[in-house]
């Protein structure tokens, strides 16, 4: 098996065939739940939220992920608001059943019931029982935004290749966010979507509360740049990937420089890497991909 792979590579070489192998910290982003672009503007201001449902535009999305719930430009969220009283439950079940009716309210009664229910709502982002040395939802939002966004900026600022602009720029605007503000953003957009459309009335609050179920679902939100047109490609585009790909590769490169020269391997090969695991295996063509 080894030797098969091994004439592939060469074979693959001698036609010219760029085979991208993707960074094991460059993940493919989930594709089970909901996910949505938050289109953020020059000011740091979130001024969009748009449902990702294309099956293909989602197996294409991709995330710095180092440590388990803590990546860029994709992380998760859980419903922003939650309700301690009852009654609060009842009336936020009661709105949200009336929304997914034939004949759903007028738009100022919906966004007056749901300005109401916030009143009433704490944070689902914030644990108050947190035990000394744990983490809630908001240490891990914080942490995507913080250490990652910091990690990311450290790691792609030495470039000035042009298909990285986007990705810089979402880095600079996301750098003005904290758990805090983004919780703040969203649920102020949120909100003000009441008084549109009811078509997504009910996607809508579903982010905002919740309000049944033993646990509550996480959805994936993803960053992108409200003005992508300015750019040669928005921040989440396959060239845009492939740019961070190389920052990540070079930056390992430069590590392994650094380190006694290992010796051949059975080809004639150097054999760096030997302490290093094996990359997740998974079925189909996403781990690698082949540009003619």
């Amino acid at each position: 098996m080894l030797n098969e792979l091994y004439e592939l590579s060469r074979s693959l070489c001698r036609l010219n065939v760029k085979v991208v192998s993707w960074h094991r910290f460059l993940k493919e982003c989930p594709r089970g739940g909901t996910t949505f672009f938050v289109d953020v503007d020059a000011s740091s201001k979130i001024v969009g939220l748009r449902q990702i449902t294309d099956a293909d535009r989602l197996s294409q999305l991709r995330k710095y992920e180092k440590a388990a719930g803590y990546s860029f430009p994709s992380l998760n969220i859980l419903p922003l608001w939650q309700f301690d009283e009852e009654s609060h439950v009842e009336a936020a079940t009661k709105l949200r059943k009336s929304l997914s009716s034939k004949n759903p309210p007028p738009s100022a009664d919906v966004f007056n019931a749901a300005t109401d229910l916030l009143k009433g709502a704490r944070s689902l982002w914030v644990d108050t029982d947190k035990k000394k040395g744990g983490r809630d939802a908001m240490d891990k939002v914080n942490g995507c935004l913080g250490s990652v966004v910091d990690d990311l900026s450290a790691i792609v600022a030495q470039t000035e290749d042009s298909d990285g602009r986007a990705f810089l720029t979402i880095l600079d605007r996301a750098k003005q966010f904290s758990g805090e503000l983004l919780h703040k953003q969203l649920s102020e957009w949120l909100v003000q979507q009441f008084h549109g459309s009811p078509d997504n009335w009910v996607i809508w609050f579903d982010l905002l509360f919740f309000v049944s179920g033993k646990k509550p679902k996480a959805s994936s939100i993803v960053f992108e740049l409200s003005d992508q047109s300015a750019f040669d490609y928005p921040v989440n585009h396959q060239r845009v990937y492939e740019f961070v790909n190389v920052c990540l590769q070079n930056v390992d490169s430069s590590i392994d420089s650094e380190k006694a020269p290992s010796g051949p391997d059975a080809f004639a090969a150097m054999d760096g890497g030997r302490e290093e695991s094996f990359p997740e295996v998974k079925m189909g063509s996403s781990g690698l991909s082949v540009l003619w």
